[in-house]
């Protein structure tokens, strides 16, 4: 099934940050209701940079301007506490509904 967003949004997204070092972000269908982020990986080596939050920005900047709604559920991995992970996306526009967070497209995009 084609969905309109799938058309006009990636589904994957990533930053050469060496010649050894990629960042990577993966989407997919959230029940016919937008798109849902599986993955945000940023190698530990690089970590503390940006690297993660230019990434995220990418992707709710394509969002906003192709109208799709974002969804994630936060699973803690390498470090990264549920704590520090919540409070990087409500800082970056998801909102916590209750184990599973979600961000609206921005209207003036």
């Amino acid at each position: 099934m084609s969905h309109a967003y799938e058309k006009r949004m990636s589904s994957s997204f990533y930053r050469k940050l060496s010649d050894i070092h990629l960042a990577v972000a993966d989407l997919c269908d959230y029940y016919n209701q937008g798109l849902i982020i599986t993955r945000i990986n940023v190698p530990r080596a690089c970590r503390g940079e940006g690297h993660g939050s230019a990434l995220l920005k990418e992707i709710t900047d394509e969002a906003d301007r192709t109208g799709t709604t974002l969804w994630l559920e936060i699973m803690p991995s390498d470090g990264l506490t549920y704590e520090q992970l919540r409070d990087w996306y409500i800082r970056n526009g998801f909102k916590d509904l209750g184990g599973i967070f979600r961000r609206r497209p921005n209207a003036k995009a």
